[in-house]
């Protein structure tokens, strides 16, 4: 339950949340949480829910605080509250997940799930189900993807590798800009330096939020921003989520392409998109991987082996730092690996997050066909396990590999 626990603390900071940045109390014990001041947490949130009884975010990390100090009665009455206050939104559909687990009588039968919202936004005062624009619609009412005639079946992009990143060139608006096709991100995610960089004009006002990031603590603000994007022959009107700064290269990430299936061939420099309510025919010479696709955030989980040792990380076409990347040193240890007195010591700076990190290698991992001794990974020196490992492009840049989203399958084949 801690771990299951935990992988739910990395989804609410990663979703955006309402201009909360001036409440002192409040980061004071998200602060304390982080640290694993569990009780002097909890009384924090508990004297903010006090002032604002409406404030799900307080009330959901109330409940995992009580959780992590035993007292499950607390915990679920505080998942509870949060479910009522948001029944069809992002922290609602977190606290049903729990309730289901812990008291599944609590949460009724017909209460709908959670969607994700394009690039990390997510939360905003009094909302209600959000969709993500241009992709409702294609699922049948059994979840059957069908085929969308306002997109062609197939269509293929270019993209090159700069610095281990596969890069596409989408156009916002009509703009090009360079960003990275990761599929480790929900959405479409800019700077608005960034965004005027192309001639565009950035949001102003009030932000819509703010958020934290998987691999970072700090708070930045965010505006949500009704946009034109457009690749390939593909254009759709979507959000962008525009961060008040941004130090990495923009994100493309699955709210646009989450219809087709896509084959990248790093080697040949292309993506090739099929929709998924078509029938296709795979590589004979093929090895397919099955996968586990996390909707709440789109993301792609596989299980490889750690010297022998199974556990699950998520694909993360971003990650072109190592191999893979731990997120905290309690999360390798998890994993079956100490890091070594004497790793090496590393900065980085992308998309796959920020920050001090050692470095050293594995003996040995293997996920299918890919079986590779003296394995690079990463460990953050601050950072959470909140989130799962992430399974890097220096993983298995020697391979074309498709995303069979109907099948849940990656097939990969060795160029």
């Amino acid at each position: 339950m801690r771990l299951f626990l935990i992988c739910f603390l990395l989804f609410s900071f990663a979703a955006c949340r309402p201009g909360y940045a001036a409440d002192s109390k409040l980061q004071e014990a998200i602060k304390l949480y982080n640290n694993k001041q569990y009780k002097e947490a909890l009384f924090l949130f508990e004297e903010v829910i006090k002032v604002n009884p409406q404030d799900a975010y307080a009330s959901y990390y109330a409940a995992m605080a009580s959780q992590q100090t035993g007292n499950m009665s607390a915990a679920k009455r505080y998942y509870k509250t949060v479910y009522n206050l948001q029944p069809n939104g992002q922290l609602g559909g977190y606290a049903k997940s729990v309730l289901l687990k812990v008291d599944p009588a609590s949460v009724t039968s017909s209460g709908t799930g959670t969607e994700s919202g394009a690039g990390l936004t997510g939360l905003k005062a009094g909302e209600g189900r959000r969709t993500t624009p241009g992709a409702a619609d294609s699922q049948g009412e059994s979840g059957t993807p069908k085929f969308d005639p306002r997109y062609p079946k197939e269509f293929t992009v270019r993209c090159r590798k700069e610095h281990g990143s596969i890069m596409v060139t989408p156009t916002l608006d009509g703009r090009p800009v360079d960003m990275v096709f990761d599929t480790g991100a929900p959405g479409i995610t800019i700077g608005k330096e960034q965004l005027e960089a192309i001639g565009l004009r950035v949001p102003s006002g009030k932000p819509d939020g703010v958020t934290g990031g998987a691999a970072n603590a700090s708070l930045i603000n965010f505006w949500d921003m009704k946009t034109k994007v457009k690749l390939g022959p593909v254009e759709k009107e979507m959000n962008l989520c525009v961060l008040e700064s941004n130090s990495s290269p923009p994100l493309f990430g699955q709210t646009f392409f989450k219809q087709f299936d896509y084959t990248i061939d790093q080697g040949g420099g292309s993506i090739f998109f099929r929709q998924k309510g078509l029938a296709q025919s795979k590589d004979r010479n093929a090895y397919s991987v099955p996968f586990e696709f996390i909707k709440l955030g789109n993301r792609i989980v596989v299980t490889v082996e750690i010297n022998g040792r199974p556990g699950k990380v998520m694909f993360d076409t971003g990650n072109s730092a190592s191999a893979i990347k731990f997120h905290s040193e309690e999360q390798a240890q998890k994993y079956g690996l100490k890091v070594p007195e004497d790793a090496a010591v590393g900065y980085t700076q992308g998309v796959s997050g920020r920050g001090r990190v050692r470095i050293f290698p594995i003996n040995r991992v293997k996920l299918g066909p890919i079986d590779q001794a003296n394995v690079e990974c990463a460990v953050n020196d601050e950072g959470h396990d909140g989130t799962l490992p992430l399974l890097g492009e220096p993983f298995w840049k020697n391979y074309q590999y498709t995303i069979d989203m109907d099948n849940k399958q990656i097939h990969f084949v060795r160029r």
